[in-house]
């Protein structure tokens, strides 16, 4: 199986993740993001059409790993995408999540 990830679905986690971390935002505070991939089987590979941002990470200086949490808001909005994509011709469903990695090398 090969998953295949169209351009703009690449672009728009290049966009949310620097929205969130870059050069003129000190490394400190910098987030992670997350979302989801819409897209369909196309033989034995997976086709991902788009990507969504869905939530970022709540910076807490204090916690001892940086974590993340979805909230029920961020559920009922991944429901409505994937009714959206599902809608679709030809029909696509949720078919991932992705998250970034600010600062990991």
């Amino acid at each position: 199986m090969t998953v295949i990830i169209q351009k703009r679905a690449y672009l728009t986690i290049v966009a949310a993740s620097v929205r969130f971390a870059n050069v003129r935002i000190p490394k400190d505070d910098w987030l992670e993001v997350s979302g989801i991939f819409t897209g369909r089987n196309e033989g034995n590979d997976v086709l991902v059409s788009k990507a969504y941002p869905i939530m970022h990470q709540e910076l807490d200086k204090d916690a001892v790993i940086d974590q993340y949490k979805w909230s029920d808001e961020d559920y009922e909005s991944l429901y409505v995408i994937d009714d959206e994509a599902f809608s679709r011709d030809p029909p696509e469903f949720v078919v991932g999540w992705w998250h970034s990695h600010p600062g990991f090398i």
